[in-house]
């Protein structure tokens, strides 16, 4: 009996490996597809031995998915094209959920009650994932909403294994290796540079992503190595490559201005403004910095709604500092923030015809890509999150932010631990707030601005204690 069943098992096997040849030969995707398969069970293995480590590593591999390698058509995402970029970005969150689900099972605790932060990101990934009913994208607002909702499971995972601290930390320390990478690549090998060629000014960038998302992840980087540095005792001894602190920081600021991306430079040097005042030694330091960052706030918004240049200014010859901001533009150009104050013109009204629930998650890109082919997003995360999800959307993500700059009252008169969380996570979100004025940020697609709105929510919404 059992030299039968032996012989049945290795029968099948050999139909199942003829069955697969016979597909691979029409189709050479399906050895990819294999090939990913004991990749993904060895990296599950990993994830149950050490879930810490796996889960530090996932903030790379978030990075990594979010990394455009080359051109793709603006509509290709809602036609459902499936290319190896794309099959990449799946994989990798793939490699994600299964390090969220060890995690997960890997607790002390698996019951651990969850609190009303580690609620927050959650519930905003289910009505994600529930929008897919009235999209008018639903496949792409499906595959948007499990991302979401892995990268809320790896934000609660994550400080539960690692504390809020910690998984801040381990955030930080992946984006500061990965743009560090990623701009000695563009550095040393400028062919691997594809993003607009032909335009007029150069912009620091690399691969393929947009000049403003290599900006923000450069400020994000220099920000990270500033609000830590301090925390960590001595600025000298936190190193990277084996270079110092002293030394990235200005790199990284450099890289920043190089990529000649507006908004997140002007939201930088709001955020560097915020931490020197909290790393004074002022009595009214925390309301300073609180009225400081609403200030920043309040006049980005008064700027994009009504600042213009007058007319007579377009024929003055810019100097050396104007030249550089206005990138070749014309005065008209740079006062429409780039065409943004048209977009949003064209855009309000679709928000205000599906005001409780929006258009889907993601889904409003069919709409802003009708308004001007250039957009795939609204380019301010307010009004991305009202056209995706509605006053609920824009409701949940309020809430976030809101625990996120409390943290620092909460943690004010606490250990120096503490102090010093409060003072990263207020300052990232002070930077996140503002640059998200001209750009979707946390509020569009899924990748590391998510994650890390989701990481500082859930750990700004923590008792100090955990």
């Amino acid at each position: 009996m059992n030299s039968l069943t032996r012989a049945i098992a290795l029968g099948a096997v050999a139909v199942a490996f003829a069955a697969v040849g016979a597909a691979g030969v029409m189709d050479p995707r399906v050895f990819g597809v294999l090939a990913v398969v004991p990749v993904l069970t060895a990296w599950g293995w990993v994830s149950l031995v050490r879930p810490a480590d796996a889960l530090r590593m996932s903030f790379v591999l978030v990075l990594l998915a979010n990394t455009k390698f080359r051109d793709r058509d603006a509509w290709a995402s809602l036609d459902g094209s499936l290319d190896l970029q794309i099959a990449l970005e799946l994989a990798l969150y793939g490699a994600i959920g299964i390090t969220v689900t060890a995690a997960w099972l890997s607790q002390r605790r698996p019951h651990h009650r969850m609190t009303f932060g580690e609620m927050m990101p959650i519930g905003y990934s289910g009505v994600a994932l529930c929008s897919t009913l009235w999209s008018v994208a639903p496949a792409m607002t499906l595959v948007r909403g499990v991302q979401a909702a892995i990268l809320a499971g790896l934000a609660v995972m994550a400080i539960r294994q690692l504390s809020a601290s910690g998984a801040l930390r381990a955030a930080c320390a992946a984006l500061v290796r990965y743009a560090l990478v990623c701009s000695a690549v563009a550095a040393m090998l400028p062919s691997t540079v594809l993003f607009n060629t032909e335009a007029a000014v150069f912009q620091f960038t690399w691969f393929d992503i947009h000049p403003i998302t290599a900006g923000t992840l450069l400020a994000l980087a220099a920000l990270s190595l500033l609000v830590h540095g301090r925390s960590s005792g001595d600025v000298k001894d936190l190193r990277y490559f084996g270079m110092p602190t002293v030394v990235l920081v200005p790199v990284l600021c450099g890289l920043l201005v190089l990529s000649r991306s507006r908004g997140p430079l002007a939201a930088f040097l709001v955020a560097v403004v915020v931490l020197g005042i909290l790393r004074s030694r002022w009595r009214a330091k925390y309301m300073l910095a609180t009225a400081t960052g609403a200030a920043a706030l309040f006049v980005s918004i008064a700027l994009l709604g009504g600042w213009s240049w007058s007319t007579a200014s377009a024929t003055v010859r810019p100097s050396a500092v104007e030249a550089f901001v206005l990138r070749d533009q014309g005065f008209d150009d740079f006062a429409s923030l780039s065409g943004r104050r048209e977009l949003w013109n064209d855009l309000v009204p679709f928000a205000a015809r599906r005001p409780l629930l929006g258009y889907g998650y993601q889904a409003a890109r069919a709409l802003t890509l009708d308004a001007a082919a250039w957009a795939g997003h609204a380019h301010n995360a307010a009004l991305q999150s009202q056209l995706d999800l509605g006053v609920v959307g824009v409701v949940m993500l309020a809430i976030l932010i809101a625990m996120a700059t409390g943290t620092l009252w909460r943690r004010a008169a606490l250990a120096c631990d503490h102090q010093h969380l409060g003072v990263a996570v207020f300052v990232l979100t002070v930077f996140l707030i503002v640059n998200a004025t001209t750009s979707e940020s946390f509020a569009g697609a899924p990748g590391f601005e998510t994650a890390l709105m989701f990481l500082m929510g859930i750990g700004g919404g923590r008792p100090a204690a955990a």
